[in-house]
């Protein structure tokens, strides 16, 4: 069977990630994530199954958000309390890894890498 995914990141309040399975029309999973209200960049790694969300916070605060969809685990959080000129523009994971990834931005280019 033919298990295409489709990830849908929305911007309210408390922002929420919805994942469909294209093939059978079936939500495989609803969100709510209450630390973050605009999701900016959405990325999915290479096991289907870790998503790499940035976005702000309520407080208008850069979150990088790591999270395993299956469980609605969030594996890592981490918050840019002075984002304005630290602006995170795209993010990739690196090929082979659920845990690590780079980011890019305006001023800076970060490697990151997350244990456990």
């Amino acid at each position: 069977m033919d298990r295409r995914l489709l990830f849908i990141g929305t911007n309210s309040i408390e922002a929420n990630l919805l994942v469909w399975e294209i093939s059978t029309n079936l939500m495989l999973c609803r969100m709510v994530l209450p630390q973050l209200s605009i999701i900016y960049t959405l990325r999915l790694a290479y096991d289907n199954k870790h998503v790499l969300l940035i976005g702000v916070n309520p407080e208008y605060i850069l979150t990088v958000i790591l999270l395993e969809y299956t469980t609605q685990n969030v594996i890592c959080e981490k918050y840019f309390l002075h984002s304005l000129p630290f602006k995170i523009k795209d993010a990739q994971f690196i090929p082979g890894y659920t845990r690590r990834f780079v980011t890019c931005g305006i001023q800076h280019l970060c490697y990151w890498k997350f244990n456990g």
